[in-house]
């Protein structure tokens, strides 16, 4: 498990390996598309469709932060960014992988 070193440019290469597919969110379970360009992350509920990209420098934000303390709630990342869900979900497959 990598929790507590995760690298930007390592998430951001295993990302790239789940473009295109559906995930869900780890606390509430929300399907949501996921895929991955040069200016960072796109997310795509299921359930509105309407996509919400999330920039490369909020994702280094979120995983500086999850580094230091290390929490999985999207509560502790309100500040940084909204789509903190889709993003934890992200970062917990590639713990698990």
């Amino acid at each position: 498990m990598k929790t507590g070193n995760i690298k930007p440019q390592e998430l951001l290469e295993y990302a790239k390996s789940l473009h295109g597919t559906t995930l869900e969110t780890t606390a509430q379970h929300r399907k949501f598309l996921f895929n991955v360009d040069d200016k960072g992350f796109h997310y795509t509920p299921t359930s509105t469709m309407k996509p919400r990209i999330q920039e490369n420098k909020y994702i280094e934000l979120v995983i500086e932060r999850f580094n230091k303390e290390g929490s999985w709630s999207p509560q502790d990342y309100k500040d940084i960014t909204m789509n903190a869900s889709y993003l934890l979900a992200v970062m917990n497959k590639y713990v698990n992988a």
